[in-house]
């Protein structure tokens, strides 16, 4: 009986330890070429989707289009040009190419990364939700020279992942900075 009640806690142990992580987010940057890069925080997993934000009709973004890991190669930056906030680290760059019956345009948007995802968009938002049910969001918006992706349910903590772009943006949307350094909204 102990070992039937041993083999069972391990089992469950196991089951556990393999069950998918939280979703992380990146951002992509897709080009009137067909390329398409993604700047992720963290190399990315064989067994993870990607639901990135593309294009719409205008200046409209539309939620989501699906890659897989395998459709994208890390590839080199001259240079430091995405950072992530919370560690002041490099973000990592991934290459590929857009399907052809995704809108071959000049985009930039976020990606959310996970095994078993659901995913859903509004705007410049995304909405997650992973295997075990927990919900996590992301907002995209610009300052002056690039593109942050936020945390809408925690402000306080400031940009996360940042795209530099080179040049200046006339009408920055992230909210102004607070004295501690955080967005304010």
């Amino acid at each position: 009986m102990v070992t039937r009640l041993l083999f069972l806690w391990l089992a469950l142990c196991a089951s556990a330890c393999a069950a998918p992580g939280a979703a992380d987010f990146a951002i992509v940057r897709m080009n009137a070429k067909g390329e398409l890069r993604l700047y992720s925080s963290a190399p990315l997993k064989r067994d993870a989707t990607i639901w990135t934000q593309v294009a719409g009709p205008g200046d409209s973004t539309l939620c989501c289009r699906r890659l897989k890991v395998s459709e994208l190669q890390p590839a080199q930056e001259d240079g430091v040009i995405a950072i992530d906030k919370a560690t002041d680290q490099a973000l990592i760059s991934h290459l590929g190419t857009m399907p052809k019956d995704w809108p071959h345009t000049a985009f930039i948007g976020i990606a959310a990364i996970g095994a078993q995802l659901r995913v859903r968009g509004h705007g410049t938002r995304l909405d997650v939700t992973d295997a075990q049910g927990s919900m996590i969001s992301a907002d995209l918006c610009t300052s002056r020279e690039g593109v942050h992706v936020v945390n809408p349910s925690a402000p306080a903590m400031g940009p996360r992942l940042y795209l530099w772009l080179g040049y200046d943006i006339e009408e920055p949307t992230c909210a102004p900075l607070g004295s501690q350094g955080a967005l304010t909204r």
